[in-house]
């Protein structure tokens, strides 16, 4: 008879890091997937991972081997080796294991439909990620999975939702902003959300001109509720990245030429409108929010917008200036 070996959660994390180490040694980077036993937990406590039922001991080691799944996945789908031509079939029956979870049984499908399938099935698990590292750490799976795509703007806008959903969401105590590992992870998400979404300038222009404003008037420690991960702690993550890619936005604007349609013109007049209104929303806040590194941070960033917008919307004005004299 065969016998069943039945692992608790600290047998299955002590595997899962040791699994991890090798990923890592043996491929590339790290970064990971999750485990169904996290769905229990989340529906003992009506979807809060940290609610009452959840012992603080028993979720820190679920979400220590989510958090190992999701390196492994991501250290294999981020190997390089499958680009080669001899391993495109390891490819295609890792993405085989993934797709079958979701659709059982189909046989003979493009890579693109397997790739499709498979970010869908590792999309599903987002309601039961236990921890903002996690969450990180899926997100980035996903684009690993996203990139691999020739069909890769299908997705691009179900990342930047994700990623949005995950900065919206109130996470477990413990694990706010007092961390320099939380603060660089929320600075890597708020980035992925902000580069991959289709309107960055109105991504900024809610945060900073509907969220920040719920922390002018309120105590130290409270949070928007929009956006609960800004607090007046995280505030200068949130300052530094919107100034950092507001600034990369213009800065990949082409300026206007004289060659340019009426149409061409007003288009880019509007965006640098809409580029000017933010950049404007955020100098301000620097009234209420004026610590060191907000200052450094705008002063940096502030500069190369200026320079941007004097090489690249100056012409453009002055065209328009021209035509309607």
């Amino acid at each position: 008879a065969t016998e069943v070996v039945q692992l608790g959660p600290p047998e299955l994390l002590f595997l899962l890091e040791d699994l991890s180490q090798k990923v890592e040694n043996m491929l590339t980077t790290p970064v990971a997937r999750r485990v169904p036993f996290l769905k229990c937990l989340a529906a003992e406590n009506h979807g809060v991972v940290d609610g009452p039922a959840v012992k603080v001991q028993e979720y820190h080691i679920i979400s220590s081997c989510c958090q190992r799944l999701l390196q492994i996945f991501h250290g294999l789908f981020a190997w390089n080796g499958f680009f080669q031509p001899e391993n495109c079939n390891l490819l295609y029956s890792a993405l085989e294991v993934l797709s079958n979870r979701l659709k059982e049984g189909q046989r003979n499908q493009s890579l693109n439909e397997l790739l499709s399938q498979s970010f869908h099935y590792l999309q599903n698990f987002h309601h039961s990620i236990p921890s903002f590292q996690c969450a990180l750490y899926l997100i980035r799976l996903l684009i690993v999975i996203w990139e691999k795509s020739t069909a890769p703007t299908q997705n691009r806008e179900k990342i930047a939702s994700l990623a949005r959903r995950f900065l919206c969401r109130v996470w477990p105590r413990g694990e706010k902003e007092k961390s320099n590992i939380f603060n660089d992870q929320l600075h890597a998400l708020l980035c992925i959300y902000l580069q991959h979404t289709d309107s960055v300038l109105k991504a900024i222009e809610e945060i900073a001109g509907v969220a920040v404003p719920e922390l002018i008037n309120s105590p130290k420690d409270a949070s928007s509720s929009m956006f609960p991960t800004l607090t007046r702690h995280t505030f200068v993550i949130f300052f530094r990245v919107m100034m950092a890619e507001l600034e990369k936005t213009v800065k990949g604007l082409q300026a206007g030429t004289a060659a340019d349609s009426q149409q061409i013109h007003e288009e880019k007049l509007l965006y640098w409108n809409m580029a000017v209104r933010d950049f404007s929303i955020l100098i301000n806040l620097i009234k209420v929010f004026d610590s060191h590194p907000v200052l450094h941070a705008c002063l940096k960033y502030g500069r190369l917008f200026v320079e941007a917008f004097l090489k690249q919307c100056m012409p453009l004005l002055d065209f328009s200036f021209r035509k309607h004299r």
